[in-house]
């Protein structure tokens, strides 16, 4: 009797856990995919990286890339009474930038709850070229920081 049991709940069980197509488990990730058994980057994702070192408060830049080359990214860096974000547009041999320079309305970083906290101070829209060099005149109170992030931040994933 004890051995009918086993195999009645051991074939429920098996049962229950077989892989038919309907009950099978699809696991995707935007970020991420599968290859050789490892976790690699999607070709067609936004992975967001940290850039050490350039703000105490922090810097975070949001990466979109397409087939695992990177077409734009946006840069945050949160200061104590401002926050800069900076936007840059890759193209073949140049770069567009929209760097944004916020002040915070209450005069410092955790009074912000929400984007009406803060004030656009001023707009700056430039060229770069592939090394980060400006092309052309621009602004002298741009936020350099190209280098920074081509260190951080894979222009490509492979």
């Amino acid at each position: 009797m004890k051995v009918l049991i086993v195999m009645v709940l051991g074939g429920a069980l098996y049962t229950s856990c077989s892989t038919n197509t309907q009950s099978k488990l699809n696991i995707k990730d935007k970020k991420y995919g599968f290859s050789q058994g490892k976790l690699t980057p999607a070709k067609d994702t936004v992975i967001e990286y940290f850039i050490e070192g350039i703000s105490a408060e922090g810097s975070r830049v949001k990466a979109k890339y397409i087939s695992g080359k990177i077409v734009e990214c946006t840069i945050s860096i949160f200061g104590e009474t401002g926050q800069i974000r900076i936007l840059y547009a890759f193209q073949e041999g140049k770069i567009n930038v929209v760097e944004k320079q916020y002040t915070y309305k209450a005069g410092i970083l955790s009074s912000i709850k929400t984007e009406n906290d803060m004030k656009l101070r001023k707009e700056i829209s430039y060229l770069v070229d592939a090394n980060g060099i400006p092309v052309g005149n621009v602004d002298s109170e741009r936020t350099d920081i190209f280098t920074e992030l081509k260190k951080a931040v894979p222009l490509e994933i492979k």
